[in-house]
């Protein structure tokens, strides 16, 4: 176990010793494609990139690690509820909806030492999905409420993408500005990966039903304060499809 400890160590020196530290922030846009474009809006997402350059023979390389926090809907709906005994409970159900990419990353940059400098990227790691829904408390007496006011339903697949971009040297746009360790980063990617469940908050359809439970809804259960009878009623609908995207990224790229 040492001896792997100390190889590990010894290692992780190595790279650094041959590499330079970058990193970026950057705001991305992610365009839903195929199946996935019927379902869901424009994802508006923050970007962290910490990548390793190579130096030497190696210097047009580069690996690293990427994350992204997004949002693809925040909205709310009134819906209605028929109870059983004929009871009727109105609820504004807000729903927030949001992705989180993990990926690592490597990449080689076309040309080296340039003011402007296209690259190329590949990309693999897990994609998550997840809505938070919140229900309040209604406001009539003797009317039926959420069990749990928070609700969250989530999934995640694998994800891989590819794709282009280029780096500007900051001296390049502003001519009063020396330094090159900062660059005006612009790319887009393709990203697909594997299949995952979503709840559709494009296209919210209201379901009062409560007496035939749809398999593809998700539902929240409420409760009679009177009677403290128990129902399920569907919120929303829950949605199947492949990850299918296409990322703009604009951001800020630095030397550490």
């Amino acid at each position: 176990m040492k001896k792997f400890v100390h190889f590990v160590l010894m290692s992780s020196m190595a790279v650094s010793a041959k590499a330079q530290l970058e990193s970026s922030f950057s705001y991305a846009m992610a365009i839903p494609l195929k199946e996935m474009a019927h379902n869901i809006n424009l994802t508006h997402s923050g970007v962290a990139d910490i990548r390793y350059q190579f130096k030497k023979t190696a210097k047009q390389f580069w690996v690293g690690t990427q994350f992204g926090y997004g949002l693809y809907a925040m909205k709310t709906q009134k819906q209605t509820y028929q109870f059983d005994n004929g009871a009727v409970t109105e609820a504004n159900v807000r729903f927030t909806s949001n992705v989180f990419n993990s990926h690592l990353t490597a990449g080689a940059d076309l040309l080296s030492g340039k003011a402007i400098t296209p690259y190329i990227i590949i990309k693999g790691g897990i994609s998550k999905f997840y809505t938070k829904v919140y229900i309040p408390d209604p406001n009539e007496d003797g009317s039926c409420k959420p069990l749990e006011n928070k609700n969250v339903y989530k999934d995640a697949a694998w994800s891989t993408g590819m794709g282009a971009g280029v780096k500007i040297a900051g001296n390049k746009i502003f001519k009063k500005v020396h330094s090159d360790d900062w660059w005006i980063d612009l790319s887009a990617n393709y990203l697909t990966g594997g299949t995952l469940n979503y709840l559709n908050v494009k296209h919210l359809v209201e379901n009062n039903d409560n007496t035939t439970p749809d398999p593809k809804g998700f539902d929240v259960t409420f409760v009679n304060v009177t009677t403290n009878e128990i129902h399920q009623h569907q919120v929303a609908e829950i949605l199947t499809s492949r990850i299918n995207q296409l990322d703009i990224k604009l951001g800020l790229f630095v030397h550490l």
